[in-house]
């Protein structure tokens, strides 16, 4: 009906919704056939800011389906389309997606570079709530890429994000920088500390179970979501260690120890299982 009428936007953006749906059924195929659709529409449009946003639903697709690769390619395509519209604080979401996916892919330097960039736009935001806002996410994504190089530097931005989402209470914004500084704080040997960050993210999945679910398509990356969560897997690992009951030998309900053979519950091991899906702490 849009395509006959000639609104070619609304066409686009009904697409990518048709697109999120077939994807949650499962038909990938027809998925990426609306996707195309949507995209050549908006292109047609010039919406580069729903062109952008039918862009990431597509990425965050991929990555669901652990095609790592190509949730990073098209989060690039993001970003490049997003800077260059009519509002380039527009990329600053994208950018932090990306950092964020590339810090997963081991890539820190082009994660902390992409960083930077996303800063820049964001210093140039003049109210100053939302530039704070924004400073927040972004030292999220900061942390993530000097987690595994630099723990003891990583904190500090982390610290920043928690200190403004707790200030404000956000309260479901707060994992993902409570799960890496709990990482960065273990490997550092504060294993007191790392257990309090590591308690503070439980009770929040525990709070807010809707939280570690995938967000809708109209929201999943707009400027108040960060889908590429580099601790988005340890959400589920957290939520089960933190709920099932584990049973003695005499059939009696014990408690689970709060996190057996992991990084925390032993900071001087050899190798500790910070890549273990099934450790609370990993990525």
């Amino acid at each position: 009906m849009f395509r006959r009428g000639g609104e070619r936007a609304s066409e686009g953006f009904t697409e990518t919704i048709l697109a999120y749906a077939l994807n949650s059924l499962g038909r990938n195929d027809d998925a990426w056939l609306a996707r195309t659709q949507a995209f050549a529409a908006l292109s047609a449009e010039g919406d580069s800011e729903r062109l952008a946003t039918s862009i990431a639903t597509a990425a965050y697709a991929e990555l669901g389906a652990g095609h790592r690769d190509a949730a990073l390619s098209l989060s690039a395509v993001q970003a490049s389309i997003a800077r260059d519209g009519d509002h380039p604080q527009f990329a600053i979401n994208p950018l932090v997606n990306r950092a964020l996916l590339l810090s997963m892919s081991g890539d820190a330097a082009g994660a902390l570079q992409t960083a930077r960039e996303a800063d820049a736009l964001a210093n140039a935001v003049t109210d100053p709530e939302l530039r704070a806002a924004w400073s927040a996410k972004i030292a999220v994504a900061t942390g993530a890429a000097l987690a595994e190089s630099n723990p003891r530097a990583a904190s500090q931005p982390l610290t920043r994000a928690i200190d403004f989402y707790t200030g404000r209470g956000i309260q479901g914004a707060l994992l993902d920088p409570l799960l890496l500084r709990s990482r960065c704080l273990a490997r550092t040997g504060d294993a007191s500390s790392a257990m309090h960050d590591l308690e503070r993210a439980m009770t929040i999945v525990e709070s807010h179970p809707a939280g570690v679910r995938a967000p809708p398509p109209g929201g999943a990356f707009s400027t108040r979501s960060t889908p590429y969560s580099p601790t988005r897997s340890a959400s589920a690992s957290i939520a089960a260690t933190r709920r099932a009951p584990s049973r003695s030998p005499s059939g009696r309900t014990a408690r689970r120890p709060p996190l057996p053979s992991c990084s925390i519950a032993s900071p001087a091991a050899a190798r500790p299982c910070w890549r273990s899906s099934r450790c609370p702490t990993s990525w």
